[in-house]
Protein backbone atom coordinates (compact mmCIF):
# COMPACT_ATOMS: atom_id res chain seq x y z
CA UNK A 1 0.00 0.00 0.00
CA UNK A 2 1.24 3.45 -0.89
CA UNK A 3 -1.09 5.43 1.32
CA UNK A 4 -0.75 4.94 5.04
CA UNK A 5 1.64 2.04 5.41
CA UNK A 6 -0.77 -0.82 4.74
CA UNK A 7 -3.66 0.74 6.65
CA UNK A 8 -7.27 0.23 5.63
CA UNK A 9 -10.39 2.32 6.17
CA UNK A 10 -13.03 0.63 8.33
CA UNK A 11 -16.73 0.61 7.35
CA UNK A 12 -20.02 -0.69 8.71
CA UNK A 13 -22.12 -3.29 6.87
CA UNK A 14 -23.89 -0.52 4.92
CA UNK A 15 -20.47 0.74 3.73
CA UNK A 16 -20.60 3.86 5.88
CA UNK A 17 -17.04 4.88 6.88
CA UNK A 18 -16.58 4.52 10.63
CA UNK A 19 -13.98 7.29 10.58
CA UNK A 20 -10.87 5.29 11.50
CA UNK A 21 -8.31 2.95 9.99
CA UNK A 22 -6.69 -0.28 11.12
CA UNK A 23 -3.48 -2.00 10.14
CA UNK A 24 -4.25 -4.33 7.24
CA UNK A 25 -3.29 -7.39 9.32
CA UNK A 26 -5.27 -6.36 12.42
CA UNK A 27 -8.34 -8.49 13.16
CA UNK A 28 -11.72 -6.81 12.73
CA UNK A 29 -14.26 -6.48 15.52
CA UNK A 30 -17.93 -7.42 15.09
CA UNK A 31 -19.65 -4.75 12.98
CA UNK A 32 -16.39 -3.70 11.30
CA UNK A 33 -15.79 -4.33 7.60
CA UNK A 34 -13.00 -3.63 5.19
CA UNK A 35 -13.27 -3.29 1.45
CA UNK A 36 -11.52 -5.78 -0.79
CA UNK A 37 -11.38 -5.65 -4.58
CA UNK A 38 -11.05 -8.26 -7.28
CA UNK A 39 -10.61 -8.07 -11.03
CA UNK A 40 -11.08 -10.62 -13.79
CA UNK A 41 -8.80 -10.07 -16.76
CA UNK A 42 -10.12 -11.43 -20.07
CA UNK A 43 -8.20 -11.70 -23.34
CA UNK A 44 -9.39 -11.67 -26.95
CA UNK A 45 -9.81 -15.45 -26.92
CA UNK A 46 -12.29 -15.22 -24.07
CA UNK A 47 -9.84 -16.70 -21.57
CA UNK A 48 -9.58 -15.49 -17.98
CA UNK A 49 -6.35 -14.84 -16.12
CA UNK A 50 -6.00 -16.65 -12.80
CA UNK A 51 -3.03 -16.69 -10.44
CA UNK A 52 -1.97 -19.19 -7.82
CA UNK A 53 -1.63 -17.95 -4.25
CA UNK A 54 1.87 -18.31 -2.87
CA UNK A 55 2.42 -21.30 -0.58
CA UNK A 56 3.63 -18.72 1.99
CA UNK A 57 0.14 -17.17 2.30
CA UNK A 58 -1.87 -17.86 5.48
CA UNK A 59 -5.25 -17.94 3.73
CA UNK A 60 -5.77 -20.62 1.05
CA UNK A 61 -2.08 -21.16 0.09
CA UNK A 62 -1.63 -22.75 -3.34
CA UNK A 63 -5.23 -22.08 -4.44
CA UNK A 64 -6.08 -20.26 -7.68
CA UNK A 65 -7.93 -16.93 -7.77
CA UNK A 66 -8.56 -13.80 -9.77
CA UNK A 67 -6.32 -10.84 -8.92
CA UNK A 68 -7.29 -8.69 -5.95
CA UNK A 69 -6.58 -7.46 -2.47
CA UNK A 70 -7.40 -4.83 0.14
CA UNK A 71 -8.39 -1.26 -0.60
CA UNK A 72 -5.84 0.87 1.21
CA UNK A 73 -6.81 3.91 3.27
CA UNK A 74 -7.42 6.87 0.96
CA UNK A 75 -7.95 4.80 -2.18
CA UNK A 76 -11.05 4.27 -4.30
CA UNK A 77 -11.97 0.67 -5.23
CA UNK A 78 -10.93 1.22 -8.87
CA UNK A 79 -7.57 2.71 -7.83
CA UNK A 80 -7.09 -0.26 -5.50
CA UNK A 81 -7.82 -2.86 -8.15
CA UNK A 82 -5.53 -1.20 -10.72
CA UNK A 83 -2.74 -1.10 -8.10
CA UNK A 84 -3.26 -4.72 -7.05
CA UNK A 85 -3.21 -5.86 -10.69
CA UNK A 86 0.07 -4.00 -11.30
CA UNK A 87 1.66 -5.31 -8.07
CA UNK A 88 0.58 -8.93 -8.47
CA UNK A 89 0.87 -9.40 -12.25
CA UNK A 90 2.82 -6.46 -13.73
CA UNK A 91 -0.18 -5.70 -15.97
CA UNK A 92 -1.67 -2.22 -16.40
CA UNK A 93 -5.23 -1.20 -17.11
CA UNK A 94 -6.70 2.28 -17.39
CA UNK A 95 -9.65 3.37 -15.22
CA UNK A 96 -11.89 3.71 -18.26
CA UNK A 97 -11.23 0.06 -19.17
CA UNK A 98 -12.37 -1.25 -15.78
CA UNK A 99 -15.95 -2.49 -15.68
CA UNK A 100 -17.84 -2.91 -12.39
CA UNK A 101 -19.50 -6.32 -11.90
CA UNK A 102 -20.99 -6.17 -8.42
CA UNK A 103 -20.45 -6.09 -4.68
CA UNK A 104 -20.96 -8.77 -2.09
CA UNK A 105 -20.23 -9.34 1.59
CA UNK A 106 -18.32 -12.42 2.68
CA UNK A 107 -17.47 -12.54 6.41
CA UNK A 108 -16.14 -9.06 7.32
CA UNK A 109 -15.18 -8.19 3.77
CA UNK A 110 -17.17 -6.00 1.41
CA UNK A 111 -15.96 -7.12 -2.02
CA UNK A 112 -16.13 -4.94 -5.14
CA UNK A 113 -15.58 -6.95 -8.30
CA UNK A 114 -14.48 -5.79 -11.75
CA UNK A 115 -13.45 -6.97 -15.22
CA UNK A 116 -11.08 -5.57 -17.84
CA UNK A 117 -9.79 -6.77 -21.19
CA UNK A 118 -6.07 -7.03 -21.85
CA UNK A 119 -4.87 -8.22 -25.23
CA UNK A 120 -1.13 -7.80 -24.65
CA UNK A 121 -0.11 -9.65 -21.50
CA UNK A 122 3.58 -9.82 -22.42
CA UNK A 123 4.44 -7.86 -19.25
CA UNK A 124 2.96 -10.61 -17.04
CA UNK A 125 5.13 -11.43 -14.01
CA UNK A 126 4.51 -12.79 -10.54
CA UNK A 127 4.90 -11.01 -7.17
CA UNK A 128 7.10 -13.06 -4.82
CA UNK A 129 5.26 -14.00 -1.63
CA UNK A 130 1.88 -13.23 -3.21
CA UNK A 131 1.54 -15.15 -6.47
CA UNK A 132 3.69 -17.92 -7.87
CA UNK A 133 2.03 -18.96 -11.11
CA UNK A 134 -0.47 -17.67 -13.68
CA UNK A 135 -2.57 -19.25 -16.37
CA UNK A 136 -5.33 -18.42 -18.85
CA UNK A 137 -8.45 -20.56 -18.59
CA UNK A 138 -11.73 -20.79 -20.48
CA UNK A 139 -14.95 -20.13 -18.55
CA UNK A 140 -15.68 -23.89 -18.58
CA UNK A 141 -12.20 -24.69 -17.21
CA UNK A 142 -12.77 -22.09 -14.47
CA UNK A 143 -16.06 -23.82 -13.57
CA UNK A 144 -14.29 -27.20 -13.42
CA UNK A 145 -11.61 -25.75 -11.10
CA UNK A 146 -14.28 -24.21 -8.85
CA UNK A 147 -16.13 -27.52 -8.62
CA UNK A 148 -12.86 -29.38 -7.93
CA UNK A 149 -11.94 -27.11 -5.01
CA UNK A 150 -8.87 -25.69 -6.77
CA UNK A 151 -10.01 -22.07 -6.47
CA UNK A 152 -9.74 -19.93 -3.32
CA UNK A 153 -12.98 -20.11 -1.31
CA UNK A 154 -13.51 -16.33 -1.34
CA UNK A 155 -13.25 -16.22 -5.16
CA UNK A 156 -16.04 -18.80 -5.43
CA UNK A 157 -18.22 -17.14 -2.77
CA UNK A 158 -17.97 -13.70 -4.37
CA UNK A 159 -18.57 -15.15 -7.87
CA UNK A 160 -21.97 -16.48 -6.77
CA UNK A 161 -23.02 -12.90 -6.00
CA UNK A 162 -22.17 -11.26 -9.36
CA UNK A 163 -22.32 -14.24 -11.74
CA UNK A 164 -24.85 -12.74 -14.18
CA UNK A 165 -22.90 -9.49 -14.53
CA UNK A 166 -19.73 -11.58 -15.04
CA UNK A 167 -21.28 -13.33 -18.07
CA UNK A 168 -22.76 -10.14 -19.49
CA UNK A 169 -19.32 -8.46 -19.26
CA UNK A 170 -17.59 -11.48 -20.81
CA UNK A 171 -19.99 -11.40 -23.77
CA UNK A 172 -19.58 -7.65 -24.28
CA UNK A 173 -15.82 -7.71 -23.98
CA UNK A 174 -15.68 -9.90 -27.06
CA UNK A 175 -15.34 -13.27 -25.41
CA UNK A 176 -17.05 -16.54 -26.18
CA UNK A 177 -18.67 -18.06 -23.12
CA UNK A 178 -19.41 -21.55 -22.10
CA UNK A 179 -21.77 -21.26 -19.17
CA UNK A 180 -20.32 -21.55 -15.68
Amino acid sequence: GRYMGERVDIFDAARKPLGYTRARSEPLLPGEYKIVVGIWIVNGQGQLLITRRSLKKRYEPGKWENTGGHMDAGETPVQAVIRELREETGLDVKERGVRYLGTGIVDNFIGDNFMARIDDASGLRMQPGETDEARWVSPSELRRMMDAGEMARSTVQFMEIYKEAFFAALREMGAETGDI
